[in-house]
């Protein structure tokens, strides 16, 4: 017999409310029973523990470790990563060690009947960092610790009896042993409380000793109270001790894990990493330094946005700057999308009316920085005013370049040559290639016969301007290889433009002129463009570090800050890796002649292995060359016996490195 229709109506509805109820109830129960499995990656534009997963698989396909099977299984073992949280935490929330004891620190990294598996369970399976949140109170409960023995935090003695005592215990550093024992005893953890007392009382002398070497003209009192007052803030508890913060401190110990060379920065390190890495930013070209009352404008950079609008005064002489009490208001530029592909900016101000009493410098120079053309408004103080002045300073373009590149003329009295002589500092982006051959075109006008270029002790920084000054030498060469970290491909960086720079050329290098610096000197060296000259090897620093933000790497919304991760190796055009080998110069010098100074980067902790040498089956590198490889040969072969005839008479008499006057080098 048929049902009715309503009756199949009414059960398909009853059903359906079932079936939702049921559903209800069971992602009610997981939600209960699991709630960290449906936590968000990102709360409140920070990053949760439930991100360090995805935040780890992805840079488990990105890092250059991803090339070798054993180091990939190695390197990302998440047992090994948890291993390395429960080691460094304690370190990172409290890095000058003044705040935990060392029974405290070694407790929190090994707890009794916890295994690193269990602990890499909770961080990458579970996502739950609430174990570590101890390490946390820890921290606040050592800091209420130290608020309460240390003699800085109580009512403190005469002023005069203060400063008596401080310069007692520098009078102690004088000697090297006791100079040798204190920063040991700074360095490592406190035994008691009474050592923690002791370590305030040194941090106290040493770091009126560095207010009073960088403002002489202040007397002892206020040195004393710009002391205090910077050991006090330093000491705040927020600044380590928000369980917001925590999965942030987790990942950095991850990523600086990793390798050497790897790490997570903050949002504001972030931006402050890409502003110092580029040949200008937009600011007002200032130097600040913290005073009562505010910050003290002491220095104004020449040809800066500050000293060509002539409103702000630096402190000359005996007479002190303008000292900046408030940030009024700040103008910034926002950008809006009208659709189709269009945007508009437009300008608004954002009125802060900041009192900066009591800002460290640093913080006060982020609101300094911004877009070129924008606006500040500043309240400031000066000497010879009664009333505060309100200035407005458009800010302008700075250079971070200065001082990279010295250039001097050094005449040879035996033969009357003259030869130029070029110190690099550092390579920075955008315009290096311009300010390098125009410092060599202003040499070459008086007369050369060869040029110097002085890598040592040059670090590297900007890939991009390291090519740029190769290709003035070598033009349109292949100047250095690497591998794609994805299809695992080898590419080359070619030269752009043609050679503009001739004639005989000296590479200086030590075992500190590392990265970009030893691109630039083994590329040279490659193609006999150049003999390079220099103790042993190079640094050996020849791996490739990606830079990018964490909401565009990983897809996520917020303020998260950015990462630098090794993504592969560069190699020399003929193959030669540069990693944990570096460049071999043509001319061996006595150590005591370039510098015996450096440290090894081979013994430093996560060093990534050397990467085997490239492959190059039917390439024939030599054969764009500058000069033929036998003569090359020849002429290096000549050199070296010439040198090491004048080896023991050229060798500086008891120095370690060369001498800082390029004639006496």
């Amino acid at each position: 017999m048929a049902k009715p229709l309503s009756s199949l109506i009414f059960r398909s509805h009853r059903e359906t409310i079932l079936l939702s109820l049921l559903v209800a109830l069971a992602f009610y129960w997981v939600d209960q029973r699991f709630p960290r499995l449906v936590s968000p990656l990102v709360e409140q534009g920070r990053l949760t523990c439930r991100a360090l997963e995805p935040l780890v698989s992805r840079l488990e396909q990105l890092h250059v470790a991803a090339q070798d099977a054993r180091l990939k299984e190695e390197r990302f073992s998440r047992v090994r990563l948890a291993r390395e949280v429960r080691r460094q935490l304690a370190d990172r929330v409290d890095p000058t060690r003044d705040i935990f004891l060392r029974s405290e620190a070694e407790s929190l990294g090994l707890a009794v009947g916890v295994t690193d598996i269990q602990v890499a369970a909770e961080l990458f399976l579970e996502g739950d960092c609430r174990r570590f949140e101890r390490v946390l109170d820890l921290y606040r409960l050592g800091l209420e610790r130290l608020q309460r023995v240390s003699p800085l935090a109580k009512a403190s003695p005469q002023p005069d009896q203060q400063l008596m005592e401080i310069a007692q215990r520098l009078q102690t550093l004088e000697r090297p042993e006791r100079s040798a024992e204190v920063e040991d005893f700074l360095q490592t953890w406190a035994e008691s409380e009474q050592d923690l007392v002791e370590k305030s009382q040194w941090r106290l002398a040493l770091r009126y000793r560095e207010q009073k070497l960088a403002e002489p003209r202040r007397n002892d009192r206020e040195l004393l109270d710009l002391s205090l007052r910077a050991i006090s803030r330093e000491r705040e508890p927020q600044r380590a001790a928000l369980r917001s913060q925590l999965p942030s401190l987790v990942f950095g110990i991850i990523v600086g894990s990793l390798d050497t060379h790897s790490h997570y920065y903050s949002e504001e390190e972030f931006q402050r990493f890409w502003r110092d890495h580029q040949s200008t930013f937009g600011g007002l070209g200032i130097q600040i330094r913290e005073d009562f009352g505010g910050v003290r404008v002491v220095h104004l950079m020449p040809g800066g946005p500050a000293e060509r609008q002539g409103t702000l005064r630096p402190s000359r002489g005996r007479g002190a700057g303008d000292l900046i009490t408030r940030l009024l208001a700040v103008e910034q530029l926002e950008e809006e999308d009208l659709g189709q592909g269009k945007k508009s900016v437009r300008r608004s101000w954002r009125h802060l009316n900041l009192s900066l009493e009591g800002m460290e410098s640093r913080r006060v120079a982020e609101f300094l920085v911004g877009p070129v053309g924008t606006r500040v408004i500043l309240e400031v103080q000066r000497a010879d005013a009664s009333a505060p002045v309100v200035l407005t300073l458009e800010r302008g373009a700075v250079a971070t370049k200065q001082e990279s590149i010295h250039t001097e003329l050094v005449n040879w009295p035996a033969t009357g040559q003259k030869f130029g002589y070029i110190k690099l500092e550092r390579f920075y982006g955008g315009s290096l290639a311009g300010d390098f051959a125009r410092q060599v075109q202003g040499l070459v006008r008086q007369g050369l016969s060869g040029l110097l270029l002085d890598l040592r002790d040059n670090p590297g920084g900007d890939l991009g301007g390291a090519l740029q000054v190769a290709s003035l030498f070598l033009g349109t060469r292949p100047l250095v290889l690497d591998v794609d970290s994805l299809d695992r491909s080898v590419r080359a960086h070619w030269g752009d433009g043609p050679e503009r720079i001739s004639g005989p050329l000296v590479v200086l290098v030590n075992e500190n002129s590392a990265s970009a610096a030893e691109i630039l000197a083994g590329s040279l060296q490659t193609f006999h463009r150049a003999i390079v000259v220099g103790s042993r090897h190079t640094y050996g620093k020849g791996s490739i570090q990606a830079v990018a933000s964490v909401k565009q790497l990983f897809n996520l919304d917020g303020e998260l800050g950015g990462l630098k991760y090794t993504s592969s190796y560069y190699y020399l055009p003929d193959g030669t890796p540069l990693h944990g080998r570096g460049v071999v110069p043509d001319i061996l010098v006595s150590e005591r002649m370039v510098d015996s100074c450096a440290r090894s980067p081979r013994d430093q902790q996560f060093a990534l292995p050397p990467p085997a040498p490239l492959r190059m089956e039917g390439v024939d590198i030599k054969s764009l060359a500058s000069i033929n490889h036998e003569a090359f040969v020849g002429l290096v072969s000549e050199l070296q016996s010439e040198q090491s005839r004048l080896s023991a008479a050229a060798a500086p008499k008891g120095k370690g490195c060369l001498p800082l006057d390029s004639r006496d080098r």
